[in-house]
């Protein structure tokens, strides 16, 4: 039997063995839009512990499924599931859009094909959940635990995700554009071939990700933790990096033009053939970098430490090298290099030059970065 408990929201679900509290919204009630605070107040403290599976689900989920298409025959309800047990829930391709999640307990749960676009599921259990190619377009996710989750091709899209744990979580080929992702914690996180164009990843921690051919281009990662990270073939066109740290990095063949370095970290990065044209990396720390054949051409590199970097058939067309540090680093082979780029720039008595340049004067100020 089910009772009215508090205005028609929240309803009480009597077995011979325990009550199971299950907190709705009529269709009246509640517009169609993210979790109300009169809905956030009702859900605090308001469930057992036990888990909801079988029956009362179904019905849960049916009545969420007529709020949503305006159906008038009766039982309508939004399905305000907050902060109660779903641990290893059956939910494969349910459609909870706009369902209140918030706390919800989903580890394990499984949500293969879940359409949760628009749903509240801010500091909710996700550990290890089964999330493939689910819907999940605006959602709120801030704050959420989905370490070991399994979003591979899924939906992200405009969905907030700041501060959330997403480490071990696998979100190949899924779509995160313009995704805030704001502090999130991405260690070791699988991200290869997924879309990130102008997601918001301000000091996010994606130390050793795996980022091999993602489309990342416009996304903000300023002050990013990249180290390590791998990132091969990576579309990072546009993005700001300000201050990002990608020590030991693998950006082989990353496609990094336009980009904004400045102050960047990329010592002993591997750049093999990476383009960078037109980049700016003011300031950056290149040192013992990997730049074989890569493309600087117009990059600025002001003021940057290139001391033991490799440059080898490395393009320096056009680029500004005005104070950059060359100490150390064989410039033999690079290509476009001209005396006036030389005169600007900082070397010492093991810079090796091709042989129709000369060594300039020392540098004004010769200290190292």
């Amino acid at each position: 039997m089910f009772e009215k408990l508090v205005g028609g929201l929240c309803l009480l679900t009597i077995s011979a063995l325990s009550p199971i509290a299950v907190c709705l919204a009529t269709s009246h009630d509640q517009p169609r839009s993210s979790t109300t605070e009169e809905e956030r107040v009702l859900c605090e403290g308001k469930y057992s512990d036990r888990n909801i599976q079988g029956t009362v689900l179904s019905n849960i989920l049916a009545a969420h499924h007529k709020w949503l298409t305006n159906d008038n025959t009766g039982g309508a309800r939004k399905a305000i599931l907050c902060k109660e047990n779903l641990r290893g829930a059956q939910l494969t391709g349910a459609d909870l859009r706009k369902a209140n999640l918030l706390g919800t307990d989903l580890s394990g749960a499984k949500l293969r094909g879940a359409n949760l676009r628009e749903a509240d599921l801010h500091q909710a259990n996700l550990t290890e959940a089964s999330l493939g190619h689910a819907r999940l377009y605006g959602a709120s996710l801030s704050d959420a635990n989905l370490y070991g989750a399994y979003l591979v091709g899924a939906d992200l899209r405009h969905t907030n995700l700041a501060q959330t744990n997403l480490r071990a979580a696998d979100l190949s080929r899924a779509s995160l554009v313009e995704a805030d992702l704001r502090g999130a914690d991405l260690d070791e996180a699988q991200l290869a071939e997924t879309n990130l164009e102008g997601a918001n990843l301000r000091k996010a921690n994606l130390g050793k990700v795996n980022m091999h051919g993602a489309e990342a281009a416009g996304a903000y990662l300023a002050q990013a933790d990249l180290r390590q990270g791998r990132l091969a073939q990576v579309n990072l066109q546009e993005a700001d990096l300000t201050r990002a740290s990608l020590v030991k990095a693998d950006l082989r063949e990353a496609d990094l033009r336009k980009s904004y370095l400045r102050e960047g970290d990329l010592r002993d990065a591997n750049l093999y053939r990476a383009n960078l044209e037109n980049a700016y990396l003011a300031g950056a720390d290149l040192q013992n970098a990997n730049l074989e054949e890569a493309i600087l051409s117009e990059t600025t590199l002001r003021q940057a430490n290139l001391a033991g970097a490799t440059l080898a058939d490395t393009d320096l067309r056009g680029a500004n090298l005005q104070q950059a540090i060359l100490r150390g680093t064989d410039l033999t082979s690079a290509r476009g290099l001209t005396q006036a780029q030389l005169d600007g720039a900082c070397l010492d008595g093991q810079t090796r030059l091709p042989s129709h340049l000369k060594r300039p004067p020392p540098c004004a100020e010769p200290g190292t970065r």
